[in-house]
């Protein structure tokens, strides 16, 4: 990225930053990195992520995110039936291949799968395998 690009991008992140202190708004607008936007459930089914906290470094080699997913439902007809969310830990074992989720911020209750299959392959699937590799990749390659 070019110097004066980056010039560009810090004059906004200010003025956004300036922008949130003179509304009077009380939360801090987080960089959408460390997560996934969206990503399928089956048919007539989508997962919305949000990333509620800046991602960490723990101290055993793994990486967290706390997150809010909603799960949104259509019917048929192509209207929203029913919407759930929840919130959680997203955990990712960055020089190894295991993603995993839990409600507590130490990882003890995650469950957990790998992000390659038993021959190797990249679960690189939304729908049919959860996103693993996807939720991955964008935890460990984000800021810390």
């Amino acid at each position: 990225m070019s110097p004066s690009i980056r010039t560009v991008y810090g004059l906004i992140a200010k003025g956004i930053v300036a922008w949130l202190g003179f509304s009077g708004s009380s939360q801090i607008a987080l960089a959408q990195q460390a997560t996934i936007g969206v990503y399928g459930c089956g048919t007539g089914c989508s997962i919305s992520v949000k990333q509620l906290s800046s991602p960490t470094r723990m101290g055993n080699g793994w990486s967290r995110v706390l997150v809010k997913e909603t799960v949104s439902e259509y019917g048929i007809n192509g209207r929203l039936e029913r919407t759930s969310s929840s919130k959680f830990w997203q955990f990712a074992k960055c020089d190894g291949d295991i993603v995993g989720a839990g409600f507590k911020s130490d990882g003890s209750d995650a469950v957990t799968n790998r992000i390659y299959n038993e021959d190797g392959v990249r679960l690189d699937c939304h729908s049919a395998c959860g996103a693993v590799y996807q939720k991955w990749e964008a935890l460990c390659n984000s800021p810390h």
